[in-house]
């Protein structure tokens, strides 16, 4: 089984390789025109450790090395964008779907890093959240404690988005999420801004949450 998965991994590469003609290259502002528009699968390549960190709320995780195992599961007549954090893992993925009879293959350009890189994040995630947190400018322990303040007032799945300029801030609502067993969806950096998204996953609102 193991030789059968490496087999399959190492031919998943090649294709990456072999094979760019064979899909297209998309920006974060023309993923985010397509997300609007709606009627496509998002496919994020990365770890589960690099997902924890954060991803875009609208996409589905499946690391590269379960491509091979699991593209049965997808619709091969979708539009379908794979992602990763740079963008050089889902390429592979892209080129080996778009081999596999995938007629409308996309690769995000820069993947999840290049989110960060302009204001098409932001945008991008505008329309994903039920409440707005601003705490730029404002330093640790303060941006946390905000957030625990406005969380507590708001019910099961729906999803908080911090704005905040705190260096410390990405540890500290990773380490937030983890102790209040809520989820993280998107963590991403841009004109020294940090923007988070998170969303209640319990009955209870973050119940974890005390000053």
């Amino acid at each position: 089984m193991v030789a059968q998965i490496s087999g399959r991994i190492a031919a998943l590469r090649n294709w990456g390789m072999e094979n760019m003609a064979d899909y297209k290259n998309i920006t974060a502002e023309e993923l985010h025109a397509m997300l609007q528009q709606g009627g496509l699968r998002l496919v994020d390549v990365r770890t589960d450790a690099e997902v924890a960190r954060g991803k875009i709320p609208q996409g589905d995780s499946i690391p590269l090395h379960l491509i091979p195992l699991r593209l049965h599961e997808m619709d091969k007549a979708a539009i379908t964008v794979f992602y990763c954090q740079m963008g050089g893992r889902s390429a592979q993925a892209a080129a080996f779907a778009a081999a596999n009879g995938f007629a409308d293959v996309y690769n995000l350009q820069g993947g999840n890093h290049g989110l960060g890189a302009g204001r098409s994040a932001d945008r991008m995630m505008a329309t994903q959240y039920d409440v707005e947190l601003d705490v730029r400018q404002l330093a640790c322990p303060l941006p946390i404690l905000r957030a625990k303040k406005i969380a507590g007032r708001h019910g099961y799945r729906q999803v908080l988005k911090v704005v905040a300029t705190d260096k410390g801030s990405p540890n500290d609502f990773i380490d937030f999420c983890k102790k209040t067993g809520n989820e993280l969806l998107s963590s991403t950096e841009g004109g020294g801004e940090f923007i988070f998204l998170i969303r209640a996953v319990r009955a209870v609102s973050f119940p974890l949450l005390r000053e």
